[in-house]
């Protein structure tokens, strides 16, 4: 599904969501998340693709990006918590 399958963000949300309103509502979400991701530091965003997207743990993170495991996993956990408080803002 998804990716493997060519489908655009537009088609899965169609398939995932049955009424106007819910697509409605999940675009605009979707929507306020990529711009919260966007305005993270360039290292938080680096950090969450390579950890959410790539599958790396927080030790080979830390090799990509020149730093240790534990600056590697707080940079992963303040940007997605970023992204949270972002999404939960009214």
């Amino acid at each position: 599904m998804g990716r493997e399958s060519g489908e655009g963000a537009e088609h899965l949300t169609a398939r995932l969501f049955r009424t106007p309103s819910q697509v409605a509502m999940a675009r605009e979400d979707l929507g306020r998340a990529q711009a919260a991701f966007e305005s993270l530091p360039v290292r938080y965003r680096q950090a969450i693709v390579l950890h959410r997207l790539d599958g790396l743990t927080h030790a080979e993170i830390a090799e990509q990006l020149g730093t240790s495991a534990g600056a590697a996993r707080n940079l992963v956990y303040r940007g997605l918590a970023a992204i949270g408080r972002a999404l939960d803002a009214p």
